[in-house]
């Protein structure tokens, strides 16, 4: 084989096996952090400052609403108090009487939400 002829080969097979490596590290990627479309919604309502249900199960691409029924305002948050962490872009958000917050579960995992403001008021949702 000529030395062009070898480099060449280099080259392209270098760039077969890089698409191939980008494609399969995409398709990882996609099923863990994109969902084409949404499955169930979960609901997790606020009354009398509790959460309930405390616990969630729900699948991934399923979608979990937060809503606030009590007359207070709540500023909830994804992780342990103090130590909020985002989840689907959210790291928290206020909500009035009435509103509500929805995220997507692109995550799979255990997570926690609460209200910053009643750190007592929290659950729990599980994401498979």
């Amino acid at each position: 084989m000529r030395k062009l002829d070898l480099a060449l080969f280099v080259v392209v097979g270098g760039i077969v096996i890089g698409g191939v490596v980008a494609v399969i590290v995409g398709n990882n990627r996609a099923a863990t952090d994109v969902c084409t479309s949404t499955g169930a919604n979960h609901v997790i309502s606020i009354s009398n400052g509790i959460m309930q249900p405390q616990d969630t199960l729900a699948q991934h691409c399923d979608t979990l609403t937060v809503i606030n029924k009590d007359d207070i305002t709540r500023r909830i948050a994804f992780g342990v108090h103090d130590h909020h962490q985002a989840y689907d872009g959210v790291s928290e958000k206020i909500l009035h009487k009435g509103e509500s917050l929805t995220v997507t579960l692109i995550k799979t995992g255990d997570y926690h939400v609460h209200d910053h403001y009643h750190d007592a008021t929290e659950a729990e949702f599980t994401v498979k």
